[in-house]
């Protein structure tokens, strides 16, 4: 049998042809390969060699998110703010202020925007939400973020439970979560609380190589069943991406539990703990919360719907987007070809009895805020006879359709994509608050989509009727959607 000699004289390696083994180790002497299962010695490092795939004959390596996981389609949407405008979304976030400010610009939102330097004065950023982790299953906050907080002041990012929540008031019993803390004498560390006890925190980040309280950086909280991870994450000018800082928390075998709380709010706050030297302030974009590693069947729609994205609230300015005072009607529309009788998304309209007419009128007409596509998946409308009852001749028939991507609400120059949806008719001599014969249902498995900036036109021709003063015709529409 061949032997094969490695090395040299002084220092060779020999074995028979085929009993030689090479075992690759790290810089430490640490074997390079694991068992499943196995122990790594070196606490949370592990080293390895980086794991490569076949694309057809191009060979490429496999990339996994900056926690190390490889990405799957199991991933849900719980929170995430564009920061969009200059106003701060009331429908996702709840502000609780004693004399500091948060204000919203196209470009982040500013904790102690009035530059306060005032002992005891704070303010709360606090999602309307709360979101649940289930065993098994990753809860994931993110956020890009900037603090020129000092000593004396303290800010929290994270993922908080505060039974009454307050923008002054420091974390009580009963509190719980998981957060980067700004501390009052100065640092950023990674805490965990646990039925109102601190329990965990970590090193100052601020001493690191490469931290600077003029840059942002990505603070990220990944809560798992029985640790937390900790992570600040940094792309350069120069493209370079790296990774500032990276902590872990695991609960202690005493610890009943992670957390004595079921569910967390997306949470940020500043205060002021006594007078600081100068007015830190804290500069948030694009919070995100996400549930990993759990499926829970929603469409990419649905997620955007939990997270007030849905049809019924203007994505822009986040007030009620269809036509629904309290307690009252809208003016009569005067209806037209060229103009929008009311702007908003739907709700309700009336408008006086009108003869019959081929013309397409415009009864909504509402123009899609960018840079949101409105995806529409249904509509619902309803009509009733009101003022008088309906004229002896001929019934009052209604026909209805949806134009999408108009130029302009006017039907005849705005080139609309016109679609019908049906009608319905109010019968010959319809006493006062008789209802059409049918509703309108329609739903679309492939929603319609109007683009940013476009008209969404809700159609109507008046096919047969008399046009009576007295007779005022009303009734809903509801448009079922999301904001894209």
């Amino acid at each position: 049998m061949a032997i094969i000699t490695f090395g040299s004289a002084a220092n060779e390696l020999q074995g028979a042809q085929g009993a030689g083994r090479v075992l690759l180790y790290d810089a430490d002497g640490n074997p390079l390969y694991r068992l499943d299962g196995e122990d790594i010695p070196t606490g949370d490092v592990v080293r390895g060699i980086h794991a490569f795939g076949i694309a057809g004959d191009v060979s490429r390596a496999t990339t996994v998110s900056k926690f190390g996981r490889i990405d799957t389609p199991n991933r849900r949407l719980l929170l995430w703010d564009p920061i969009e405008g200059a106003t701060i979304n009331g429908q996702r976030w709840v502000t609780t202020a004693t004399t500091m400010t948060a204000v919203q610009t196209a470009t982040g939102i500013t904790l102690n925007n009035s530059a306060l330097t005032t002992t005891t004065t704070g303010v709360a950023l606090t999602s309307r939400s709360l979101f649940q982790r289930p065993p098994t299953s990753v809860l994931s906050y993110r956020a890009r973020l900037r603090s020129t907080l000092v000593a004396n002041q303290e800010g929290i990012a994270g993922l908080v439970f505060q039974a009454s929540l307050s923008g002054t008031t420091v974390l009580g019993a009963g509190d719980a979560g998981a957060f980067w803390k700004f501390g009052t004498d100065g640092s950023i560390r990674p805490a965990a609380w646990f039925s109102g006890s601190e329990v965990f925190l970590g090193s100052d980040i601020q001493s690191l190589p490469g931290y600077s309280a003029s840059e942002f950086f990505d603070y990220n909280v990944q809560i798992e069943e029985d640790r937390v991870q900790f992570l600040v994450i940094q792309t350069s000018n120069t493209g370079d991406t790296y990774v500032l800082s990276e902590q872990v928390w695991r609960i202690a075998d005493t610890q009943q539990k992670q957390f004595a709380v079921t569910h967390l709010y997306a949470y940020h706050r500043v205060r002021n703990n006594s007078a600081p030297a100068s007015a830190g302030q804290m500069f948030i974009l694009e919070p995100q919360v996400s549930g990993l590693e759990i499926d829970h069947n929603l469409l990419f729609d649905q997620q955007l719907a939990e997270n007030t994205m849905s049809a019924s609230i203007s994505p822009t300015a986040f007030t009620q987007a269809a036509q629904f005072a309290n307690s009252a009607f809208p003016a009569s529309a005067t209806l037209s070809n060229t103009a929008a009788g009311y702007t908003t998304l739907g709700g309700f309209w009336q408008f006086a009895a009108l003869a019959s007419a081929n013309t397409d009128y415009v009864l909504f007409g509402f123009t899609v805020p960018s840079p949101y596509r409105l995806k529409v998946r249904g509509i619902h409308i309803s009509a009733w006879n009101t003022g008088a009852a309906n004229a002896a001749t001929p019934a009052t028939l209604l026909v209805w359709g949806l134009g999408v991507n108009g130029a302009t609400a006017n039907l005849s120059s705005g080139g609309h994509i016109r679609r019908t949806i049906g009608g319905h008719s109010i019968p010959i001599n319809a006493a006062i608050g008789q209802a059409a014969d049918k509703e309108i249902d329609v739903s679309y498995d492939v929603p319609l989509v109007c683009e940013p900036g476009t008209n969404f036109a809700i159609i109507l021709r008046v096919v047969t009727g008399a046009a009576t003063a007295s007779q005022v015709i009303q009734g809903c529409v509801d448009v079922r959607g999301v904001f894209e």
